[in-house]
């Protein structure tokens, strides 16, 4: 782990790629995501107990 880390020390372009796509994948966690997929989950689940 320590060599990774010393890698991204001395690598600046590493550290842009890794810090664009960080921010990238934490978008999927934005709340105007999140929201739809906990309505549907809610949506489904008061559905199978209407059942």
């Amino acid at each position: 782990m320590a060599d990774r880390i010393c890698r991204l020390i001395e690598d600046k372009e590493l550290r842009k790629e890794m810090g664009k796509a960080a921010r990238l994948k934490a978008e999927q966690y934005d709340i105007k995501n999140i929201i739809p997929m906990w309505m549907e989950l809610f949506n489904q689940l008061i559905n199978e107990k209407r059942k």
